[in-house]
């Protein structure tokens, strides 16, 4: 409430000036009253100034630019339809992988900010469930070795349905 004990001290100080007496103790917090009616104004805008809201697109203390650049160190992982035997359903797993593929992206995007775009992904999931190979089906736009490595070995740590043999499965990732 520090606007609200400039207000009372502008009020003072405009009646005190002539007196120069000071307010009584604890009456307006530790805010020193003004000296003369003229410098009122001056520490109502100081006060103004620094008790204004925060900008609705940063967090007090953060730029406009770091907030835009948090936005995209988030990124995002979005799957896209996936080609597998009728008989075979790994979109389930598959969706269960996101939060991995996602922290994939995020640590891709602390080594370079711009890196976006698309990964196409083949893989092949063994009699057991266990993926035994996965790798870039080509035509991807995504060429980050890392982030790729890292989809890889996320989709042979995972543990799909049984396809009753092989199953190839090709599906693409988009990060933005």
């Amino acid at each position: 409430m520090v606007v609200g004990a400039v207000a009372s001290l502008g009020a003072f100080g405009a009646t005190s000036c002539a007196s120069k007496s000071s307010p009584p103790a604890g009456s307006a917090g530790d805010v020193e009253p003004p000296r003369h009616a003229s410098d009122a104004p001056a520490i109502a805008a100081a006060s103004a100034a620094t008790d204004a809201p925060p900008s609705v697109s940063a967090a007090p203390g953060v730029s406009a630019s770091s907030a835009s650049n948090a936005r995209k160190a988030a990124g995002e992982v979005l799957l896209g339809d996936i080609e597998a035997p009728k008989q075979f359903n790994p979109k389930p797993t598959l969706e269960g992988l996101k939060s991995q593929f996602e922290s994939c992206y995020k640590s891709a995007l602390g080594r370079d900010a711009s890196i976006h775009g698309r990964l196409k992904v083949r893989f092949i999931v063994e009699e057991s469930g266990k993926v035994s190979l996965s790798e870039d089906a080509g035509s991807s736009s995504l060429k980050d070795a890392p982030l790729i490595a890292c989809v890889n070995d996320a989709l042979k740590g995972a543990a799909f349905p049984k396809p009753g043999g092989t199953a190839t499965v090709t599906f693409p990732l988009s990060f933005r």
